[in-house]
Order: C-alpha cells, then structure tokens, then sequence
C-alpha cells in the first residue's frame, strides 16, 4: 500500500478536522533495467560478498503506478521532475538547498513517530568520488548516483527507515525538484555523506518508463 499524506506513521493523520492521508494500490511497476538482478537470498549474499552495500546502490530507481490519480491538497503536494540533464550538478559548488525526509532511526535508535526532515548539501560529482565515501576514496561512485552532506552541526544523517526517501532540492524559481532518493546503508554514521539514487542522470528512462506503464 502507498499512502499519502502521512505524518504520524502510528495513527491516520487529520488536517482541518479531514483526513489528510490517501491510500493506494500498486497497480504496475518498472525496476531499473540496469539494477542486480537478485531473486533469492542467495542472490543477495553473493553480491554483499562481491561488492559491499555499494553493489545495491547502481541504478536503484523504481516506478510504480497507482491504482487511481493522487489528489492534490494542502497535505498532499508534488515535486517537480527535471525535464533536462541536472545542470546544477556541474557546477562547481554543487546545490546548497535541499531536503531529504524520512522515519528513520535516530540517535538513540528508535523509529521516529513522526516525517522528519534534515538539510543537504549536493557537492558535484567530482567532490563526492573525493571523499571518503565508504571508508576510502572511490575512483567513482556506484552508477547512476551521487552524494549529499548535511551542514548542520552535529549532523543530521540517515539511518534504517531513511532509504527510499525522496531528496528534492529548490531552484531559482522557488520550485522543488526531486533530485533522487535516499539509499541504504547498514550502518548509521554521521560522519559519512547520503548516498543518493540521481533521478536526473535517468531522465530518458523515466519519461519512456511514465508514457508505457
């Protein structure tokens, strides 16, 4: 089931006095061409084996489609799609103003009640393949993905609960643009960036992947 609206994932949510939660079925859905081919456990720890948490991350993108249209409310509100190449990514000081949010654990390792949300910094690609990603320099990052770092001190990190989140990022135009979604990591570390599946290095996919579903 995918619900909308959701703010306190323990009760229905009210807003004025309505509910403000809509709920769906998965009608259909596309996974990533590109994405592991994993079909049993065993398939999964072969690739752990092979290449860590990272051989998850590559092309981790998924579309479904609902079994009715979403309607939209002072509760319920889209992000825009990127309708070109992600040009902010060029530049040389990446994106200052974006958000990613989520219910998972925090610094005491308990489930949030309630949607959180922290604060990014989206370096380039070039500054996100020079940290120290996970645990070493990478001579470049998982395909199709990118990083982002929180400013905030201490800082805000994901944790269990977080991956598959959106992180979307405001334009000049005062638009929120989703930039990709939050991936996994099985270790929670404030220390380390958020690794993100980037939506707009599969814009192709995405569109083609919209209009057949």
């Amino acid at each position: 089931m995918i619900i909308a609206g959701d703010w306190d994932h323990l009760k229905r949510d009210y807003y004025g006095g309505v509910l403000s939660e809509q709920y769906f079925r998965v009608e259909s859905w596309a996974l990533h061409p590109d994405y592991p081919n994993v079909t049993s456990l065993n398939d999964i720890n072969v690739l752990f084996l092979q290449k860590g948490e990272t051989g998850f991350h590559a092309n981790g993108f998924v579309i479904v489609k609902l079994n009715q249209p979403i309607k939209y409310t002072s509760c319920v509100r889209p992000a825009c799609l990127t309708n070109q190449i992600n040009d902010m990514s060029r530049s040389p000081c990446g994106i200052s103003d974006c958000m990613m949010t989520g219910w998972g654990n925090s610094e005491n390792g308990d489930l949030k009640d309630f949607l959180q949300q922290a604060r990014l910094n989206m370096p380039n690609v070039e500054t996100c393949e020079a940290i120290e990603y996970y645990g070493a320099k990478l001579e470049s990052l998982p395909a199709k993905t990118t990083c982002a770092v929180s400013p905030a001190r201490p800082r805000a990190f994901h944790c269990v609960g977080d991956q598959g989140g959106p992180v979307v990022c405001k334009g000049s135009d005062g638009r929120w643009t989703l930039r990709g979604s939050v991936l996994a990591r099985l270790l929670c570390d404030s220390g380390k960036p958020v690794p993100v599946a980037d939506v707009t290095q599969v814009m192709d996919w995405v569109n083609e992947t919209i209009r057949n579903l």
